[in-house]
Parts: structure tokens; C-alpha cells; sequence
């Protein structure tokens, strides 16, 4: 093989490396694929190491799960599709444990969909006895079981418990900022208020928290959060971390493309051969053989 050939192959290997890096993450917030401070790849390896762990990209992925065996995160979600919506409620309705991470977005959209009671109120929480650096990083504490652990939050909100049980709570000294002025006023309560809780919907659990930077990069190492993700999952096998409606890598969505056509299978692989054949057509081996089926 020519020097100039082996170069041209180095460099076409190298970029296609360099490529499928770049592409197979993002910056997105609550990305299992953003490795920067605001994603969810540590959380996804945290899952990884203990339990089968997935991305899912489409509502037909969750229609493939398991719902007993599987607990199906879902942060700051955007506006669901009807397939979506369907597929949630199919998930819950048959078992699985749905957690919804939100603040101030389009979560109590997903609660109702699912028909879970829980609501989250919208309204930022802070706390001036309780907190991690400053007021608007809140420590809560989780009251599941016998557990003695504490959780950091990011400027989160606070729910509305209806028929489920509390699984942690801020501080006694949290108030509601209703006229979002840093500042507690007289008509602004003060106390303990709900911050994660979990219901019963169909044969299956919905998990609320009230924040969903809880388990972002940054976050995760802060006091017992990662312990508490365990708490989340439950005794589920698999975590999913559910991302259909948010912008996913060019080249996970090219993979899992490929990997669920075998039409498009069919064509990588001649492609490749092509691209093959173009690149060594020039080679000794090739000349070769041409010179022996001339013989």
C-alpha cells in the first residue's frame, strides 16, 4: 500500500472518530448525553452501574419497556406528543414507576395526562435556615423509611400532595416567593413544605420532585443526592431517562435508526464496500490481482 494511501486512510479514520464524539453528545439541560454541569450523564451512569440502563428517544421505546420492572425519568419535560401521552399513560397504567423532575414547566401537564393528584405549585421556594451556599439552594430532607438523608436543590418549587405520601421535605423555615422578591412576606407562609412524593396511579407509581437540577452533573455529589436517586429508582432492574421531546445527538439518533432498520443496515454495509473498493482499487494487492486474472 502507497504511503499516500495509508495517509488518506489515517485521516478519513481520524475525522469519523472525531466526528462521532462530537455528535454523540449535547448541551441540552437534563441530557443523559451532556456531560457539561447541567446534564444527566452521571445520573445515566449512576443508573448504568447498578441497573439496565436506556435513553429513550421515541414514544415507541417506551411501548417496549417492561413497566413492572422499570422506573421511566422524565425532566422538565416539554409539550407531549399524543403518541407521547399515550405511551406514558400506557406505562403507568401497566405498572411502571414514572418520575417527573420539574419547577416550573409543563410537569402538572404530564401528572395530568397519567392521572396522577399531585400538582407542582410553580412558586419558587427558598430557605434562610436550611441551605447549601445561599437560599436559593435549599437542603430538603428525605422522610422515606428509616432514612437519615438530606438532598440540595436548585431554586425549586414545592407541591401540592393530595392522596400520596411525602418522601421528603424543606426545611421549617421554607417559604413560598409569591411576589418573587427574594424576600418572605406577611402573606407568604412559612414551614416545611413537600418536595418530593409518590402515588399510587393504576398498577403503577408516579414519583414527583420538585426540582429537576437535583440530579444534574453539578449537583449529584452534593449531600446525599446520589443516594437518594437509589431511593427514586425503587427495586426496578431497568432506568429509563425518557428524552422524546428534547434535541437529541445526530449520531445516537443515526444509530438507533440503523440499528432498527434493517433496510438501512443493508445499505451502510454496501456503502462501506463501495467506499472499500474505491480506496484500495489502486493498491499492490489490487494490481495483483489483476495481473494474475490476465495470466
Amino acid at each position: 500500500m502507497r504511503t499516500g494511501q495509508v495517509g488518506i486512510i489515517a485521516l478519513v479514520l481520524a475525522v469519523l472518530m472525531l466526528g462521532v464524539g462530537a455528535f454523540s453528545t449535547n448541551s441540552e439541560d437534563f441530557s443523559a448525553y451532556n456531560h457539561g454541569w447541567n446534564g444527566y450523564s452521571k445520573a445515566l451512569s449512576l443508573a448504568g452501574a447498578r441497573h439496565e440502563a436506556h435513553v429513550i428517544l421515541s414514544p415507541g421505546e417506551i411501548e417496549s419497556l417492561v413497566p413492572p420492572s422499570t422506573t421511566l425519568v422524565l425532566a422538565s419535560p416539554n409539550a407531549l406528543s399524543v403518541e407521547h401521552s399515550k405511551a406514558l399513560s400506557s406505562f403507568v397504567e401497566n405498572g411502571g414507576r414514572l418520575v417527573v423532575c420539574e419547577d416550573y414547566g409543563r410537569g402538572n401537564d404530564v401528572l395530568s395526562i397519567v392521572g396522577a393528584s399531585t400538582r407542582f405549585t410553580g412558586e419558587p421556594i427558598f430557605d434562610y435556615s436550611s441551605y447549601w451556599i445561599n437560599v436559593s439552594l435549599p437542603v430538603a430532607e428525605v422522610v422515606e423509611g428509616n432514612s437519615s438523608m438530606h438532598i440540595v436543590l436548585n431554586y425549586p418549587t414545592s407541591l401540592l400532595v393530595k392522596s400520596g405520601e411525602v418522601l421528603a421535605y424543606t426545611g421549617s423555615f421554607a417559604f413560598a416567593d409569591i411576589e418573587h422578591d427574594y424576600e418572605m412576606a406577611l402573606l407568604e407562609h412559612r414551614g416545611r413544605v413537600p418536595i418530593v412524593a409518590i402515588e399510587d396511579v393504576g398498577r403503577g407509581e408516579v414519583v414527583c420532585i420538585a426540582d429537576p437540577s437535583v440530579f444534574i452533573n453539578a449537583m449529584l455529589p452534593m449531600a446525599n443526592n446520589s443516594e437518594f436517586f437509589e431511593v427514586v429508582v425503587g427495586n426496578r432492574s431497568i432506568v429509563a431517562f425518557d428524552q422524546c421531546e428534547q434535541p437529541n445527538p445526530p449520531m445516537v439518533v443515526l444509530r438507533r435508526a440503523i440499528m432498527s432498520s434493517p433496510m438501512l443496515q443493508l445499505l451502510l454495509l454496501v456503502m462501506c464496500l463501495v467506499g472499500t473498493v474505491c480506496v484500495f482499487k489502486r493498491n499492490d494487492i489490487y494490481d495483483v490481482a489483476k495481473r494474475y486474472i490476465k495470466r
